[in-house]
């Protein structure tokens, strides 16, 4: 069986295909402003755009390069905040889907181990079935042990008697 042909996994998996698609549409930011807050680099691109602010050295840049790397900066720092949000909440899914499908999992192995008890009443202790049944319980506390109570310690506490009574 295809694991795409659970609709819960496919819906997720065209999510995840969602969200790459979009990741790789973001524009490439200019690493020199990643980080920066984006409210001042916006009032900093109105700036630069309306011609009251004009950085000195420049080089070759021209402002109007230089706002369009800050925006690009913006958008792509967006794009990635989104991205990891959607990507949280596909892994909530995710795990939502893999807990309910093992406690599924779990219900019918103790519906198995429920009629193998009565299935070895009617077959006797030497049956297939209750040797069977035998691995299954020593599997089963392997993986889940009982616990132990703590011993307490002799000699602490508060039930110490004193021998000193004249």
């Amino acid at each position: 069986m295809d694991v795409l042909e659970i609709p819960e996994v496919a819906i997720l998996h065209e999510r995840m295909r969602h969200v790459q698609q979009c990741i790789d549409d973001a524009p490439r930011p200019e690493p020199g402003f990643l980080g920066l807050s984006h409210a001042k680099m916006r009032r900093a691109i109105l700036r630069l755009r309306a011609g009251k602010w004009v950085p000195k050295d420049l080089g070759d840049v021209t402002p109007e390069q230089l706002a369009d790397a800050m925006e690009r900066t913006i958008a792509f720092e967006e794009t990635m905040k989104w991205a990891r949000e959607e990507i949280a909440g596909i892994q909530m899914v995710t795990n939502a889907i893999q807990g309910a499908a093992y406690a599924r999992a779990m219900d019918e192995a103790i519906k198995v181990l429920f009629a193998g008890k009565e299935l070895v009443k009617f077959q006797g202790p030497d049956s297939d079935v209750a040797k069977g049944l035998e691995a299954m319980k020593r599997s089963w506390r392997r993986d889940f042990p009982r616990t132990r109570k703590k011993k307490r310690a002799k000699g602490k506490g508060g039930d110490r008697v004193d021998a000193a009574a004249p």
